[in-house]
């Protein structure tokens, strides 16, 4: 009988994962399709190319968390399964403290460009007239890329305990929120940084919910340096190299370096 009911309930949170997915990926995809042509119309070519290379870049930053979010779900899957509180403390507490050490050596590293790369190097000398616009936008999407990144290794726990759709309602919670934050606001602040604000910066709000949410139903999940376990850091680590190599290099050379490379064209185009 319990084995009946776990096989029911693990197939009701599948059903309901694929379902909240669709509703989820729908609402993102209704986001960009007001975001992309809103940028164009109210910003402008120059401004708006400001917007698309933000946009490649915070997808391209989000691979340093190097994959280890897959390592640290199937271990933490395997110790909810053995109703093992201890393990999965010491799972999300190395797997937290892993990716703040590497969003935190990123933000330093990204730092030390913005503030000692002229930005026309950086990106482009077409976006010279927009030197101001660019520096903030970068400033700000670095914020936000740091934080998301540390919240997004604990949003990840709902993986390990079957909990995915939850995480999707509030992602397609957020997703309406930031279009209709973006099509209301948008003539108030024709601006770079409030797109990027609405659009990813709203998106803080949501992962802030969820991840508390988690941690107020599991208390002992709360990431603590005692649950720090050496052995699962470096092996989490070692695995999301791997997956990091084998799955984000192609896509990052394939697919966001083109669409960098055509923001610096279209802000060449504009000036």
């Amino acid at each position: 009988t319990n084995d009946l009911n776990v096989r029911k309930q693990r197939s009701r949170s599948i059903l309901l994962a694929v379902l909240t997915s669709i509703v989820s990926k729908g609402g993102n995809i209704l986001l960009m399709l007001i975001a992309i042509p809103l940028a164009y119309r109210v910003l402008g070519e120059g401004k708006a190319a400001i917007f698309g290379v933000m946009q490649s870049l915070m997808w391209l930053v989000s691979m340093a968390d190097l994959g280890t979010g897959p390592g640290m779900v199937r271990r933490l899957a395997g110790a909810v399964g053995e109703d093992d509180k201890k393990r999965q403390a010491q799972v999300v507490s190395s797997a937290f403290f892993v990716t703040c050490l590497l969003a935190f050596t990123g933000m330093l590293l990204i730092a030390a460009l913005l503030t000692w790369v002229p930005l026309t190097v950086l990106f482009s000398e077409a976006f010279a007239p927009y030197a101001g616009d660019l520096r903030t936008a970068a400033w700000v999407s670095l914020g936000i890329f740091i934080t998301l990144m540390i919240l997004g290794s604990l949003e990840r726990v709902r993986e390990g305990f079957q909990e995915v759709h939850v995480g999707n309602v509030y992602g397609a919670a957020y997703n309406v929120t930031a279009a209709l934050v973006l099509w209301l606001g948008i003539a108030y602040f024709p601006t770079p940084v409030f797109m990027i604000c609405a659009i990813y910066g709203l998106c803080i709000f949501f992962s802030s919910a969820n991840a508390g949410m988690i941690l107020s139903k599991r208390p002992w999940l709360i990431p603590s340096l005692k649950n720090l376990d050496r052995g699962l850091v470096r092996s989490m680590t070692r695995e999301g190299l791997g997956l990091f190599a084998a799955g984000s290099v192609a896509p990052i050379l394939i697919r966001e370096t083109p669409k960098f490379m055509l923001g610096r064209s279209e802000a060449h185009g504009s000036a």
